[in-house]
């Protein structure tokens, strides 16, 4: 299948993609991350928490402990001065300045 003629742009020849004729301007992409906590302890203790809640004998986990266990990921594109944070609750997108431990 090749390119159809209207797609080349003038100067460009057959073989170069001309969406990617100029070069974009870059950044550094910083990711950071959290993979959570597995230790038998705080394991046990979450575990044990839900496990109180099914049985109705407690409320559950906190959100904050379920983003313990969970882990989570957050990006910075200037310098770390902004961290954006993606964790697990429910998608909620979060600017966390300057703290990469957040």
């Amino acid at each position: 299948m090749g390119v159809p003629p209207a797609c080349i742009k003038p100067g460009l020849s057959l073989g170069e993609n001309p969406l990617m004729s100029t070069v974009p301007i870059c950044r550094i992409v910083t990711v950071h991350t959290f993979l959570g906590d597995r230790t038998d302890d705080f394991t046990q203790a979450f575990f044990g928490s839900l496990e109180d809640e099914r049985n109705d004998r407690g409320p559950g986990p906190s959100r904050l402990e379920c983003l313990l266990f969970t882990g989570h990921t957050g990006l910075s594109t200037d310098s770390d001065k902004v961290i954006y944070g993606f964790n697990p609750d429910g998608g909620i997108e979060s600017g966390l300045a300057g703290d990469a431990a957040s």
